[in-house]
């Protein structure tokens, strides 16, 4: 094939071509534009061109609802005049629209983000892809969410010889939203939003323009309160307020003619002073003031907010934040607009309240500028230091006081920043306990997904260092708080009630993992131990002293948390008793309605085991302690109760086993007060010891108390005593006795059928009721063949010896003063008796040189009796007093004629009992100085 053929078929192709494109270009058109809409998220697009020619085209109509149906665009009958040229050049000369109609639909979500432009209005109209515009009928509309229109704006738009007029009206409303606004080469631009005769916006701008540079003067005034009303529907702030006023000043300089990007060649100036309040019916009115200035000069910038700029919330007392000592720069580069916080700029906080939490003051200071980028992400551009002091926080009675808190920022995003703190000086006191001066140190890590802090936290003093972390997943809701194993942390000034502990330190045995839930829920995720350490502890006159306490948490709540627990070496000292050093274990359940714990107490010196159970229903305030101590053995080797009980050598128990078992109950009534009893059953087998100069042994018996809140009760039960000896010995006792003791009275003793053997006879009664309340309490003990050689042998009369036996009843009271006896009685029985009376040395001596000495001597020296009667009377100061009546005979004397013979004794049986035990006290010296080298180990 030639070229001339080629050619010519090439223009018979392109010329049948040419009306095919032509006469289909509203249909290949109208899809362009279409899938055009349909890319800028328009869900329903409808797109209707009714021709299209060289230097005109008309679109019939042009309709586009977004996705979220927040907005519907609808212009009908368009003509659009252009050039093949101009097109080339994005630009079309003349654009008229019949009516364009847009509806905005009010959404759940409302966006109240803008981004204001301010330029000059010759670059702005020289933006423009078109030389002229007019759109006859501009209809808005806003909508709720079915759809019900709430309100309309009605008006025209007008575009010609970079001459531009905007006129919208509120539509059947006389005193509607108006906006006006005129803008051209020359003049400049001014701009008016008003509501009936109230001004909301002014702006009014100058420009100058000479051989060299183009310069525009602006200023804008803003009423606060009509446009906040104007765009609350907007902003879903319907309960709010917003007053006050905004003004604005600038200057801008532009040379007339220049190749280099406008914004590279743009000089300005700009200052705005804002007075603005918000009134929040929730929560504390804010008010601000902000007096901003504002510089540009080829692509570089700075800002400064300058004296009287402050932001306060609520009245003068409350969060008060002085703004004055703000300033900084921004930039245009080519990778889109920076800004910088200088070296020093500081933000000053009062009055800071969040929830509970009072800081009266803060302040926020930039150690090192703090430069950030603006491109897709706000982003710090270089390593900064932040310094915040915060000097004291406090919430209720607990009080936080730090030095200086650093933080370091690295390079990447502002709203997911990374860097390392320091916070030096710390310290926490409140009423229950407070932490040592430490130093807080760590680093932070915040990315779209998580956040992550990790520190460690060291006493000054004591070195004792707490290593923690603490992350969340942004997808989920909780706060995990990890410690590390070996962690230690110290805690000082702990008070438990009205005494104070010195200082505690709780070291992680484990590592420690804590979920922290949004309602205040904190959970152990892990199983873990820490140790306690306590010092010894001086509780006023009481000492405890502990070698450690290990508890061991299970998985669930910190605040009702179940586990186990060891603690060992307690002591426990009072200025009356000395506890044996003891362990306590057990375990505890404080996740469930009825709270429980269980344990035991064992003390391997004393030979002690104790097992307790505890359970509590905290609803209903009730619970129950059970204790049981089994084969508590007294004596060398194993329990001593005067190294327990600090007795001043009163007494002590040297043998014997005893056997416990108790429990205590508690439950609050309808008035809300506690009621508790309790029971103790005390099982006493052979007990040996001594109370003050009187020893016992074979003390046996089942003791059971009862115990309220007004007394203490125990109640019949049979006690036996191998033996008491009082300075006289009294063997095999056995009595039913009964113990009552209200606590804001005196006590009540009941003993019945009393029965024992002393000095060779026996001794009963069948009731003993001893009431101290009562001013009298009398009772009688029966006399039955008791020796009469035992009974002289107390008194231990040199050259005497008696035989017989004594019978008699000794009628007792036991009054306000003492014990006393009134009218007791002692006779013989129907056994004949013999005295004889060799005296001592002094009366034999007596009697040799005085005839009535001697006579005595002379009968009583082999008196055969057939009656002994002794009258006697006693009183509580001890004093005793006898009359003693005789009637027998002396075979030897006078051929045994009749003899009658009347003593009257009047002595202290008190001091007598100390000279009768004073025969033993020799081997009871000796053994009261071992007790007491006992209890110095």
């Amino acid at each position: 094939m030639n070229f001339r053929r080629f050619i010519f078929l090439f223009a018979t192709l392109l010329i049948l071509l040419l009306p095919v494109i032509w006469f289909s270009a509203p249909l290949w058109g109208a899809k362009l534009v279409e899938n055009i809409l349909v890319q800028q998220q328009c869900r329903d697009a409808v797109v209707d061109i009714g021709g299209v020619g060289w230097h005109q085209s008309h679109i019939n109509r042009l309709y586009c609802k977004d996705q979220n149906a927040s907005f519907e665009l609808d212009i009908t009958d368009a003509d659009i005049s252009y050039t093949l040229a101009g097109l080339m050049e994005k630009r079309v000369e003349d654009v008229s629209l019949e009516s364009a109609a847009l509806n905005l639909r009010t959404t759940s979500e409302s966006n109240a983000e803008a981004i204001p432009v301010l330029t000059t209005p010759a670059l702005l109209l020289e933006s423009l892809p078109l030389s002229s515009f007019h759109i006859r009928h501009i209809q808005l509309q806003q909508q709720n969410q079915q759809g019900e229109v709430i309100q309309e704006i009605r008006g025209y738009a007008r575009y010609s010889d970079q001459g531009l007029s905007v006129a919208l009206n509120e539509a059947s409303h006389l005193k509607g939203v108006q906006l006006t606004l005129e803008m051209n080469r020359e003049n400049g631009v001014s701009a008016a939003l008003s509501q009936g005769d109230i001004s909301i916006i002014d702006v009014q701008t100058t420009m100058r323009k000479t051989a060299n540079d183009l310069t525009v003067d602006g200023e804008t005034d803003v009423a606060i309160a009509p446009l906040f009303a104007l765009l609350k529907p907007w902003l879903n702030m319907s309960e709010q307020q917003m007053e006050g006023v905004l003004h604005g000043s600038w200057q801008l300089s532009l040379p007339a003619q220049s190749s280099q990007p406008l914004l590279q060649q743009l000089d300005a100036t700009a200052v705005f002073t804002l007075d603005a309040a918000l009134h929040r019916p929730d929560s504390d009115d804010a008010h601000g003031k902000l007096n901003l200035n504002v510089s540009f000069q080829q692509g570089m910038g700075a800002w400064d907010i300058v004296d009287g700029s402050q932001l306060r919330f609520g009245d003068q007392e409350a969060m008060h934040a002085d703004l004055a000592h703000l300033s900084g720069s921004f930039a245009l580069t080519a990778s889109g607009w920076s800004a910088a916080i200088a070296e020093n700029s500081a933000l000053r906080l009062k009055n800071i309240r969040i929830n509970d939490i009072h800081i009266p003051s803060a302040q926020l200071r930039f150690i090192e500028p703090l430069g950030i980028r603006l491109s897709n992400e706000i982003s710090i551009v270089q390593e900064a230091a932040v310094e915040l002091m915060v000097p004291t926080a406090e919430s209720q009675d607990v009080k936080l006081a730090s030095r200086k808190i650093s933080l370091a920022l690295k390079q990447g995003s502002l709203l997911t920043p990374s860097g390392s703190f320091t916070a030096a000086a710390i310290t926490l006191v409140s009423p229950a306990l407070s932490l040592p001066e430490s130093n807080l140190s760590g680093t932070f890590e915040l990315s779209d997904k998580q956040v992550s802090v990790a520190g460690n936290m060291r006493s000054k003093q004591h070195g004792e260092q707490l290593n923690w972390q603490l992350s969340r997943q942004l997808s989920e809701s909780a706060w995990h708080f990890n410690i590390a194993e070996k962690s230690t942390l110290q805690v000082k000034n702990v008070h438990l009630g009205d005494q104070a502990v010195s200082y505690v330190n709780i070291k992680a045995m484990r590592p420690i993992a804590f979920a922290i839930m949004p309602k205040g829920a904190v959970n152990l995720v892990n199983k873990t131990s820490i140790a306690l350490v306590l010092p010894r502890l001086q509780l006023q006159e009481n000492s405890f002293a502990s070698r450690g306490l290990n508890i061991n948490l299970h998985q669930g709540s910190i605040f009702s948390p179940s586990g186990s627990f060891v603690a060992s070496g307690i002591k426990f000292t009072t200025p009356t008793m000395k506890l044996p050093e003891s362990n306590v274990s057990g375990s505890f359940d404080l996740s469930k309605k009825q709270l429980s714990a269980l344990g035991k107490v064992d003390a391997p010196e004393a030979g002690v085991h104790l097992v307790w159970k505890l359970k509590h229903i905290q609803a209903k305030q009730q619970g129950l302690l059970e204790f049981t101590a089994e084969q508590l053995t007294f004596g060398a080797g194993a329990m001593d109760l005067s190294r327990i009980i600090d007795s001043h050598d009163n007494y002590a128990i040297e043998g014997g086993v005893l056997d416990l078992k108790g429990s205590v109950q508690w439950q609050k009534n309808r008035q809300q007060k506690n009621n508790m009893d309790a029971r103790f059953d005390l099982k006493l087998s052979g007990l040996k010891g001594f109370y003050k100069t009187n020893k016992f042994s074979g003390l046996s018996g089942n003791l059971h108390f009862n115990v309220d809140e007004k007394r203490l009760l125990m109640v019949p039960a049979v006690v036996s005593l191998d033996r008491l000896d009082a300075g006289v010995p009294v063997h095999h006792i056995s009595m039913s006795a009964a113990f009552a003791y209200p606590f804001a009275g005196l006590a009540n003793i009941q003993i019945n059928q009393l029965k024992a053997e002393a000095l060779g006879g026996l001794v009963s009664s069948e009731k003993i009721s001893i009431d101290l309340a009562r001013a009298s309490n009398p009772f009688l003990v029966q006399i039955k063949h008791m020796d009469a050689g035992q009974v002289a042998e107390i008194r231990r009369q040199e050259g005497l010896q008696v035989q017989g036996l004594l019978d008699g009843e000794l009628p007792f009271d036991w009054t306000s003063d003492g014990l006393k006896m009134t009218a007791g009685v002692l006779h013989s029985a129907n056994v004949d008796g013999l005295i004889r009376y060799l005296g001592t040395e002094s009366v034999r001596n007596l009697a040799a040189s005085d005839q009535a000495t001697k006579m005595v001597m002379d009968i009583m020296h082999n008196f055969h009796y057939k009656l002994l009667n002794i009258g006697a009377n006693y009183t509580p100061d001890g004093e005793l007093k006898m009359n003693i009546k005789l009637k027998g005979k002396n075979p030897e004397y006078e051929n045994g004629r009749a003899v009658e013979l009347n003593f009257n004794i009047e002595e202290n049986v008190l001091k007598l009992m100390q000279g009768l035990n004073m025969a033993g006290g020799i081997g009871g010296a000796v053994e009261k100085k071992v007790q007491k080298e006992l209890r110095k180990q």
